[in-house]
This record gives C-alpha cells, sequence and structure tokens, in this order.
C-alpha cells in the first residue's frame, strides 16, 4: 500500500545515514492538496482529484474505498485523511527536499530550465531554498512559459521536455525521473532512469561510483 511503501522509504533512509529522497509531483500535489506543509491549495487539491491517481494514497491512509465524491465531500476526506495520517508521515512529505547534490552530479525530479533567464546555479540555488513563484522569469513564447503556474514548479514536471532536454549544469550531470523511458537513457548532461512509468516493472536503480566513472545501472526485473 501507499502508507506502508512511504514507511519502508522513511525506514531505508534511516538504516542509511546521509541518504535522501526528493519530492516529485505526485508527492507535491499530496501536500499542497492535504495541507501538509500549512494551509492547502485549492489549486492543487482541484489537480489532486481530476488529474492525479488519488484513491490508492486516501483509500491506504483512510481505510476504505471511494468514487465520485464532490467537491464538498471531497474537501472533508482530504481534512479527514490529514488528521489521521501518521505525524511522522506528515512531516517526512512536507519536508522533502527539490534537489539533491553530489560531486559531479545534481538530483532533481524533472529538470532544470533553459527557457527561465535566471541560470543553472540560480536555479539549483531556488531549488535548494523551495522557492518558486515570484522568483523566476520564463522567456515568453517557450515550453516553460506555456506550462507555467505560479503554484507547480516546472522543475517537477509540468514542462515534460526538460526531462529530455535540461539546462545543463557546468561541470555536472543531472539525475533525474519523472517522464517515462523505455530503457535508462544518458547523455554528457543529464541521465533519465524512469523505466517504470509509475506502473509497471522494471524499476531502475542508477550507481554513480564517482563523478567521472560511467552510469552503471541495476533494475529490479
Amino acid at each position: 500500500s501507499v502508507r506502508e511503501t512511504v514507511q519502508a522509504v522513511m525506514d531505508l533512509l534511516a538504516e542509511k545515514p546521509g541518504s535522501t529522497c526528493l519530492t516529485g509531483n505526485h508527492d507535491y500535489a499530496l501536500v499542497r492538496a492535504a495541507g501538509l506543509d500549512g494551509p492547502h491549495s485549492d489549486h492543487w487539491r482541484t489537480r489532486y482529484q481530476t488529474v492525479y491517481d488519488c484513491t490508492p494514497t486516501l483509500t491506504s491512509y483512510l481505510g476504505e474505498a471511494f468514487a465520485g465524491l464532490q467537491k464538498e465531500s471531497w474537501a472533508k476526506k482530504m481534512e479527514v485523511m490529514k488528521s489521521t495520517m501518521p505525524t511522522e508521515h506528515r512531516d517526512f512529505l512536507a519536508n522533502l527536499p527539490w534537489m539533491a547534490e553530489a560531486d559531479g552530479h545534481v538530483f532533481v525530479h524533472n529538470g532544470l530550465s533553459p527557457h527561465i533567464d535566471e541560470p543553472a546555479e540560480i536555479q539549483l540555488e531556488l531549488l535548494r531554498r523551495k522557492r518558486w513563484d515570484g522568483y523566476v522569469t520564463p522567456k515568453i513564447g517557450t515550453g516553460t512559459h506555456l506550462h507555467y503556474n505560479r503554484e507547480y514548479p516546472v522543475w517537477f514536471g509540468a514542462d515534460k521536455s526538460l526531462s529530455e532536454s535540461p539546462l545543463a549544469v557546468p561541470g555536472r550531470v543531472i539525475v533525474s525521473g519523472h517522464v517515462h523511458v523505455r530503457k535508462p537513457d544518458a547523455n554528457g548532461v543529464r541521465i533519465r532512469i524512469d523505466t517504470s512509468g509509475g506502473m509497471s516493472p522494471p524499476l531502475t536503480a542508477c550507481i554513480l561510483a564517482s563523478p567521472s566513472h560511467s552510469p552503471e545501472f541495476v533494475f529490479s526485473e
């Protein structure tokens, strides 16, 4: 279940000091829709119900199945889920970092945007600080401008083109997921490893022995 998966990730991180887990668009949607990090977002509350496959998450935490809820009932379900979710789960999800760094690599859910006036280092600093609205200026007519949303950081996935063609980070390679790829896809700018699309095996892990070593891939089956 979703609840058991979240707990398994938390347990694994506790066993491996120095390890981390990044937020993605699905995690962010839950956090903002349920208000796990403060007041909820009306935008994300609607989007989470209509765009995301939220049923397994709510069923896992509420212990019941549901379908076809009206807006009022949906809002109540979200509030109940927030109140019944274990505190450690709420805190874990609400405080997930937006990016991680290592010598030679940057880890982000989707990718940096070449369609934002701010250069790579500024975008990375904003990711470190978890800042988006009011901090970036998308270039008119670009994909990032088309998908710009004050409440949805494009680094999480609104502009899927960033997965294949992200803004390069000088001296480092971007490692990302978000967009389903048939097999691991790597070049000198980025490495993409989402071979499951969140739907079916295999899952892919990427072993990065050092900043200069070529990536090695391990598959779940």
